[in-house]
């Protein structure tokens, strides 16, 4: 192969395969009673095959299938190559049938093992990813010791409801009219929207050049919870809003806690809670809470929890709190509470509830690796870039169109993407939840479905990697 000084050896092909037995790359099995992808395992290894030794498909056809060779794994190699041919194009004619070629030329390969699976096995292997610090350990952890709340015939076990696309950001009723949708929760940093609004339940969202984590849980209660590290010190301010229409109609009344502070050990705990209660509805308790250790050198000014908004109607409200001052490796969390026939919940049981939050916090760290994907420089030898281009890119402004690609990304939900061709995640906010979903670019699986190419603007095509 004589392109850009020769040298070159093919090494795998990817094709726009569905979810079937011919896809090598992705498929999808049954979880929590939807459709989710995974990644191919090998049945010995329990690793995928774009980290295993596993070879499969015919170098004659590979354009029409997929194929890896031993090469891939074998072969000591500094650059990847990567070509963009007419699906089911004949062996012999794929040169003039690619679209695009183009190449690294920084050597890239060398420091991740000199191969691509050692790329993805040593350095970026594709395992889902829910926990970048503990927030996930914390949630599981919370969810075993709350069942204090759930066997309490008082307290009103609330159900959450999917919407048209297998989806919740919402409570539509909870049971018993509770809401008239409720509980939709966003964040702010700076003042400016992060991550999707209102936030997905049962997602964790990333934001790694800050180190902001967060995750919602449709546990009982239901929880959201945000790690703010800020070790750049560039988040001045951090706000949840949660919006709901509450069943009550206006029926009933509010009441609220101003700002408590409570003090464990090494631990502060500041907390506000916003509530809907005496109608014949179940009540509503909204808490919000910061939560700061010495143990993880947390810094939140005295005044840095604060009320921004709570409503004083029990029809609709759109309540904010906001920690500022520029915080530091503080935990930032809401859950929600709910008695039968309105009655309210006591300041004991909310300080009960925080209490045991307290306790099984004692252990939670939070660690963000240092790097999350490779993303090498390439050079356009063959094409233009708009010919492969997914659309979307042009009004994405988390994604860098052309110039590189990415080896991994990881979508809302934690599942790892392994290739981006001629796109990357910008580095001002490489956000594991990107607002560009990998599914519009990369290859390898998306959250609800598993072909290789989702969206991608070039379907009928197949993608040859090479190294040298």
């Amino acid at each position: 192969m004589d392109v850009d000084g020769g040298g070159w050896t093919l090494v795998s092909s990817i094709q726009p395969n569905p979810c079937t037995s011919e896809n090598k790359w992705t498929k999808r099995i049954a979880t929590d009673s939807r459709i989710q992808p995974t990644i191919e395992i090998d049945d010995v290894t329990e690793v995928s095959n774009w980290e295993n030794f596993k070879i499969f498909g015919n170098i004659e056809s590979m354009t029409r299938e997929d194929y890896k060779n031993s090469a891939y794994f074998n072969y000591e190699a500094d650059d990847v190559m990567v070509w963009h041919v007419t699906k089911g194009a004949d062996i012999r004619e794929i040169s003039e049938k690619a679209k695009v070629k183009y190449v690294t030329k920084n050597k890239f390969l060398r420091h991740y093992g000199g191969n691509l699976r050692l790329l993805y096995a040593e350095h970026f292997p594709l395992k889902e990813t829910k926990n970048v610090g503990d927030l996930w350990k914390l949630m599981e952890s919370l969810r075993i010791s709350c069942k204090f709340l759930v066997n309490n015939p008082q307290w009103h076990y609330y159900h959450y409801d999917i919407d048209d696309n297998g989806d919740r950001n919402e409570i539509l009723d909870g049971h018993d009219d509770m809401y008239d949708k409720g509980n939709k929760i966003s964040i702010h940093l700076n003042n400016q929207p992060q991550f999707p609004q209102p936030l997905h339940y049962n997602h964790a969202y990333f934001n790694t050049s800050t180190h902001v984590e967060t995750v919602t849980s449709t546990t009982y209660p239901f929880r959201m919870m945000t790690w703010i590290g800020n070790d750049d010190v560039t988040i001045e301010s951090v706000n949840v809003t949660v919006e709901s229409n509450f069943g009550a109609d206006g029926d009933g009344s509010v009441r609220n806690h101003n700002v408590t502070t409570v003090v464990s050990g090494d631990v502060t705990l500041r907390y506000a809670s916003f509530q809907v209660h005496a109608a014949q509805d179940p009540s509503i308790c909204e808490v919000y809470f910061v939560l700061g250790k010495k143990k993880w050198n947390s810094k939140l000014s005295t005044s840095g929890f604060g009320i921004v908004r709570m409503s004083q109607i029990t029809k609709h409200a759109e309540n904010t709190v906001s920690i500022s001052g520029f915080p530091q490796n503080v935990l930032f969390g809401y859950f929600l509470l709910s008695k039968k026939r309105g009655e309210v919940v006591r300041k004991a049981e909310i300080e009960k509830t925080l209490r045991n939050f307290l306790k099984r916090s004692e252990n939670t760290d939070f660690v963000f690796p240092q790097k999350f994907f490779a993303a090498p420089q390439v050079h356009l030898v063959k094409g233009h870039m708009r010919d492969v281009m997914p659309t979307s890119h042009d009004d994405n402004n988390e994604v860098e169109a052309g110039g590189h690609v990415q080896f991994r990304a990881f979508d809302e939900r934690g599942f790892p993407h392994a290739f981006c061709p001629l796109a990357k995640q910008k580095s001002s906010r490489e956000n594991l939840s990107w607002s560009g979903n990998p599914r519009e670019f990369c290859v390898g699986g998306r959250s609800d479905s598993c072909q290789d190419f989702d969206d991608y603007q070039g379907r009928n095509e197949t993608i040859l990697i090479f190294t040298r």
